[in-house]
């Protein structure tokens, strides 16, 4: 039997992802937000997986569970997942070696 991501956690979604599409530059910055309201993972924990070696929308869900239930967070969990792997491999870049 399937479950029902409930009509009011499917609004509160929708609101977080117009919010976040209309101010983007908020992301990263301040308290943690809810990505996926079914299984309660925030835009931390999949930076921590990303941190952890997570390279891709698959090894976020084997890890975190994220986009496994309704599917209406995969979007914002990409977005999350490309900004942190760029933030990861600017901050490798940093370091040259001196010759």
């Amino acid at each position: 039997m399937t479950e029902k991501t409930p009509l009011g956690a499917q609004i509160l979604l929708t609101i977080i992802l117009i919010i976040i599409n209309f101010a983007p530059s908020t992301i990263g910055n301040g308290p943690d937000m809810y990505v996926c309201l079914c299984k309660g993972i925030t835009d931390t924990q999949i930076r921590a997986a990303v941190e952890d070696g997570a390279s891709s929308l698959r090894d976020v869900r084997k890890s975190l569970g994220v986009a496994s239930q309704c599917g209406k967070c995969g979007i914002l969990t990409r977005e999350i997942l490309r900004e942190s792997l760029v933030d990861n491999s600017d901050e490798q870049q940093l370091f040259y070696a001196v010759s």
